[in-house]
């Protein structure tokens, strides 16, 4: 399958062919994998873990225990859970699909026979924590419209030459504006500064009308980019014909500002003085891209696995502290919906009744390696775009983070003995779907994940010398997985875990321009873990979805000379509970798919011991999507709660915003900011607990 075509072949598959996400079996199935037939039963359960003790032998009395274990749980995870209420919880049971109320061609249309321009343009809003960019910086010193551009075409991205901005400036905010009419696919797009990605996105879908959308994003860590005269390349690749219409107007703006507040969101709280040296609350000194492309007409990024990613790590200054790497990746293609992927002897278990599933399993983790020896782990966020299952439910609000779909960042200062010095250093990265890792097998991922990164560097310029050297390396990981198909049924049960954890220390000698030396150990942890439940019932058609992923990031600096007491500590943790139910039903002319989702986002951040920042994010979606030859047309319900807390020096304060939409219109919007106390950061710490730990039982509570 063409890389560049991926897109159109996978997300709107399950809307075109309404059977799968791929219109034919060939697409779906690699040359010579074999899956279960329907009058076959598999059951499978396996259990390793390495760098710990284990009996290589495990009894049968053990196995048969682990084997009743996992079944039950996963069993249980599918009718105990619920959408969210005030705790967090889920409860799939508790989602009912509210009728649209709509009139013929309900909330959402994809049809060349009807365009409804009655009501005007019509804007699609994704729901996150406003940025003020005046209330932080003040006024901007310089604003300069950097792309205005129609895209309309595929491999023809957008490239302007820039030149900085005369007046002095410390950091800066894009501004995106978005424009569409008829109908159209949604897009991903790709901002590159002097080669590197610093935003990537994903279009709205205008569903026969006119729409618009509009979203600021703050790139001050990557301002040392716009200092200098470079290119500027936008990437939107379009398809336009005379059924698919709509052509993508782009305007971005840059605002910059000069500002004695120059911190970005990376770390805020109260920091030791010898932390001073290695803080990151500014905009990157250097930014090194890692995708090397020559030809400044070609987009800088990798398609994985077809391509690989390694590179070589750069000569920094003595004066560096801080390593910080930024990748950029996203399922596209057979790995768009790669959580709801089966094992591979599962792919054909409805084959003959017109259903085929991908395969490579539901798991998907991001691997950082150092010369061969892995040194990060990371679980993908699952992102859905406006798109996604049914293009119904994403109109007027998006999924989250469809308009800005993070950089996966991981402090990598570990490595800096090895860039002090110049030698011939790799580093490469992957996207794994961990079972081949834990079991030994083969089965890889499908095509493709789009991939780039940066290397980001921070400099001080107190310090005049620096040696170091790594001490320790190491790597633990742990998985399961079980099938369960019996014959007759039309079902399919399958549970699947994975967890990865990373350790990189390294004793870092700093040598500072009033004579002092600092002596210090900085260690570096990461963890990816994944829960996964999946269950198929009436021949496939219909399909339950528990997902769970979670990642977590500490930074560790310890003063060698003071019996290793802690200067600093840093704790960042982000979880992606996801539940789906899908279900299909033939109608006379055509098929009805009926989707429920919740969908949420958690995040905190603990440094020395203090939570500074907690964010929760939650969507819960109902929809109906009529799937038929003369164009698709459906109805969508949604409730998008947000709530973000903050202390530090940008004050103590919550923020809070729900909104709820229905047949492509926005019903409510509330939001308000409230001071915060004690009991406010045990709530919110209570439904984190809960939310992020729905595999876990917590639909047995009740509100």
């Amino acid at each position: 399958m063409s890389k560049h075509l991926a897109k159109d072949s996978s997300v709107w598959n399950k809307i075109m062919y309404g059977r799968s996400r791929v219109p034919s079996p060939v697409l779906a199935v690699s040359s010579g994998e074999k899956g279960l037939k329907n009058d076959e039963v598999f059951i499978e359960f396996e259990d390793k873990e390495r760098n710990s003790p284990t009996d290589k032998s495990p009894s049968k009395r053990k196995q048969y225990v682990d084997f009743v274990l996992a079944f039950i749980i996963g069993v249980y995870v599918f009718w105990k859970f619920s959408a969210i209420d005030h705790r967090g919880c889920l409860n799939m049971a508790t989602i009912e699909l509210v009728a649209g109320s709509a009139s013929r061609y309900g909330g959402f249309v994809d049809s060349g026979s009807y365009s409804d321009q009655s009501k005007g343009a019509k804007e699609v809003l994704s729901v996150a924590y406003p940025l003020n960019p005046k209330k932080r910086y003040g006024e901007p010193v310089h604003s300069e419209v950097l792309v205005n551009h129609t895209f309309d075409s595929w491999g023809h991205p957008n490239l302007v030459a820039f030149k900085p901005p005369k007046t002095p400036f410390t950091n800066v905010v894009l501004t995106l504006k978005t424009t569409v009419n008829g109908i159209q696919y949604d897009r991903l797009a790709h901002l590159y500064v002097g080669g590197a990605e610093i935003w990537r996105t994903s279009t709205i879908e205008p569903g026969s009308r006119e729409v618009f959308s509009e979203f600021k994003k703050d790139v001050s860590s990557y301002a040392s980019l716009f200092q200098k005269k470079t290119d500027i390349l936008f990437q939107l690749d379009n398809i336009v014909s005379d059924w698919l219409t709509g052509k993508f107007h782009i305007e971005l703006t840059a605002d910059f500002y000069e500002s004695k507040h120059v911190s970005t969101d990376s770390e805020e709280g109260t920091i030791a003085d010898q932390y001073l040296v290695f803080d990151v609350r500014k905009p990157a000194s250097k930014v090194y891209p890692l995708v090397d492309k020559k030809d400044s007409r070609s987009p800088p990024i990798e398609y994985l696995p077809t391509d690989t990613f390694v590179f070589k790590l750069p000569e920094v200054s003595k004066n560096t502290t801080r390593l910080k790497l930024a990748a950029f990746v996203s399922g596209n293609g057979n790995e768009e919906f790669w959580y709801s992927n089966v094992l591979d002897r599962f792919t054909d278990r409805f084959q003959k009744d017109g259903t085929i599933l991908l395969g490579h399993g539901p798991t998907r983790f991001l691997n950082v390696y150092v010369d061969g020896q892995k040194i990060a782990s990371q679980a993908p966020q699952p992102f859905i775009f406006t798109g996604g299952y049914s293009p119904s439910l994403w109109n007027p609000v998006v999924a989250i983070d469809a308009f800005d779909l993070p950089s996966v960042d991981i402090d990598v200062t570990g490595l800096l003995p090895l860039l002090w010095e110049s030698g011939e250093h790799e580093l490469t990265i992957t996207v794994d779907n961990g079972l081949d890792e834990i079991e030994g097998g083969s089965s890889g991922i499908g095509h493709d994940w789009i991939a780039s990164a940066n290397l980001l560097t921070y400099e001080s310029n107190d310090v005049v010398g620096s040696s170091g050297k790594i001490l320790h390396i190491g790597e633990r990981s742990k998985g399961n997985s079980i099938g369960v198909a019996p014959p007759y049924t039309g079902t399919l049960l399958q549970v699947v875990n994975a967890i990865f954890q990373e350790q990189l220390t390294s004793e870092i000698v700093l040598k500072l321009r009033d004579g002092t030396t600092l002596n210090t150990t900085v260690s570096t942890f990461t963890k990816g873990e994944i829960s996964n439940v999946q269950q198929y019932s009436h021949l496939g058609n219909s399909a339950r979805i528990v997902h769970v992923g979670h990642s977590s990031k500490s930074f560790l600096l310890t003063d060698n000379l003071n019996e290793g007491d802690i200067v600093h500590q840093t704790n960042v943790s982000l979880s992606y509970p996801l539940v789906i139910s899908l279900s299909e039903t033939p109608a006379e002319d055509g098929v009805d798919l009926d989707f429920k989702i919740v969908n949420s986002k958690l995040i905190t951040l603990d440094i020395n011991d203090n939570r500074i920042m907690a964010e929760t994010i939650a969507q819960n979606g109902t929809s109906l999507f009529h799937i038929r030859p003369n164009g698709n047309h459906g109805n969508g319900a949604l409730t998008t709660k947000l709530k973000f807390q903050v202390t530090g020096t940008s004050g103590d304060f919550k923020f809070k915003r729900r909104v709820e939409s229905e047949d492509g219109e926005i019903l409510s919007d509330e939001e308000k900011y409230e001071e915060i106390d004690e009991d406010d950061w045990k709530e919110i710490s209570q439904e984190i607990k809960h939310m992020s730990t729905i595999h876990k039982g917590c639909g047995r509570h009740s509100h």
